[in-house]
């Protein structure tokens, strides 16, 4: 006999194969009464249609078992791992004659024909082994446990090493099946009952997010109804209470009582204070959780409700009781710039007449700046006397500094001036800063000669003597003037350029 799969085998797959044989007979069927040990099935991807007998069946009987059960039937079973893609099976005797042996089992002597019939062909995956159920029987009675023939070894909880067992009292059972595609177990519970009312109590504590539950006896009853009135074998609750579950099956009656009990939800506790600024130097913070809770996890390792810490950073904390769990987090910070503080310096003096520039630095680690002259930079140049000051924004204050520059005391004359009527540098004039402390200018040529005199400081020279333009060359100079009270002198030499 062939047949093809509904679908192709996959690679790898256990597959459990099983089908039933029953020798006809010539009482029966126009047959002989023969059989032999000789029916097995191949499993190939391709239907085969020629050299049968040089197959190799996957699925045997064992050798020497004759079937000779002309009123019922025989199983043959076996485990088939598969290549990929098998999706024909041949059923028959793969051996020539004169290896196949038969056996006249109603020694009838008649020619030796063996006719057999098939039934109940599975061919099915073994992915786990689920085919034992839990079961109440009536005491007396006896049930017997089966699992799939045809697998390496069979191991019972009982002992037993048969793929069945016959069973009499109240357990658990469970089998351990070996194959070629691994181990697999199966466990039932079969309870053999008396006729009386067996009570059994269940205490339950839920958690508020449990809810609703499905109450579930463990045992399947023929008819069951609670004291709630549903009739339902489960049944799905919502709140605590005491519930009971009248049942019967087979020959025993049930009272299952079910005490719930529910821890309902705490209320939301008081958070943690809000992110929090330090403004202080060798501070501590105390941080305190919501109290009432059965245990606490600080993020610093602490277990109390309360801990102490001195150093910013962000905490964390859990906190629970039996059914809940609650964190928080508050992070601290602290200003890493309080206590830098720009330092201008002491007080300077620049000499705005002459050009001076001074450079004016905060000399502080700040992230920003903010000068009086609306500059951003450490530092700045200055050339004018002035008050200047400059802050520094940061998380807890404000930093700043102020530095007073003031204006040199200067007087002097120029080195050079150019007489040419060119608006630039016609006339030697004095420089001052305070200029009241001027007395007077004198300047004289190479023989000594007065060329010019003043007692103005804005009265300056321009180049002549008594009208007539002076030659070019170097004159020597006197410069009086006032330095604190008393008359002082400077002397140099200017040189007059056209």
């Amino acid at each position: 006999m062939q047949a093809q799969l509904t679908e192709p085998m996959v690679a790898g797959g256990c597959y459990y194969v099983e089908f039933y044989v029953s020798p006809a007979t010539k009482s029966d069927f126009s047959f002989d009464n023969w059989t032999c040990d000789c029916i097995s099935m191949h499993i190939a991807e391709d239907r085969p249609l020629t050299g049968l007998f040089g197959l190799t069946p996957q699925i045997n009987t064992v050798p020497g078992a004759f079937y000779t059960d002309t009123v019922g039937w025989t199983l043959i079973s076996g485990i088939y791992i598969a290549e990929g893609g098998e999706e024909w099976i041949t059923i028959g005797n793969f051996n020539e004659d004169d290896e196949t042996t038969v056996f006249d089992f109603l020694e009838e002597d008649a020619t030796p024909y063996v006719y057999m019939f098939l039934e109940d062909v599975l061919v099915t995956e073994l992915s786990d082994l689920d085919v034992l159920n839990d079961t109440v029987v009536c005491a007396g009675e006896t049930i017997v446990l089966t699992v799939p023939e045809g697998a390496g070894s069979y191991l019972w909880s009982t002992g037993s090493t048969d793929p069945s067992i016959s069973v009499t009292t109240t357990d658990t059972y469970w089998v351990e099946v070996t194959t070629d595609c691994g181990v697999f177990t199966d466990s039932a519970y079969i309870f053999f009952s008396i006729d009386d009312v067996l009570f059994s109590d269940t205490a339950l504590t839920l958690c508020h997010q449990e809810l609703p539950f499905v109450l579930d006896p463990g045992v399947a009853y023929e008819t069951q109804v609670w004291n709630t009135g549903d009739t339902t074998l489960l049944l799905e609750i919502e709140a605590g209470g005491i519930y009971i579950l009248s049942g019967y099956a087979a020959c025993q009656s049930y009272a299952d009582t079910f005490y719930i009990e529910v821890i309902e939800q705490l209320p939301d506790p008081s958070p943690l204070p809000d992110d929090t600024l330090i403004c202080a130097v060798g501070w501590t913070a105390l941080l305190e959780a919501a109290p009432g809770f059965d245990s606490y996890l600080w993020s610093t390792g602490d277990n109390t409700p309360t801990i102490t810490v001195n150093a910013a950073g962000t905490y964390t904390v859990e906190y629970a009781s039996t059914c809940d769990n609650y964190f928080d987090t508050v992070t601290i910070f602290e200003d890493p710039y309080f206590l830098e503080s720009p330092d201008l310096g002491p007080d300077t003096i620049v000499c705005s007449i002459i050009s001076e520039a001074i450079v004016l630095d905060a000399n502080a680690d700040l992230p920003n700046y903010l000068w009086n002259t609306g500059q951003t930079t450490p530092t700045i140049v200055v050339t004018e006397a002035g008050v200047y000051w400059v802050s520094s924004t940061t998380a807890c204050l404000e930093h700043a500094d102020t530095i007073v520059v003031n204006a040199c005391s200067f007087i002097n004359v120029p080195n050079a001036f150019s007489p040419n009527n060119d608006g630039i540098n016609d006339w030697l004039t004095v420089l001052c800063s305070d200029c009241d402390a001027f007395i007077s200018l004198s300047v004289f040529n190479r023989w000594g000669q007065l060329v010019f005199e003043s007692n103005n400081p804005l009265n300056g020279w321009d180049g002549t003597f008594e009208g007539k333009e002076q030659p070019i060359g170097s004159y020597a100079f006197v410069l009086r003037y006032s330095d604190a009270g008393t008359e002082a002198l400077k002397q140099g030499y200017i040189t007059l350029v056209r």
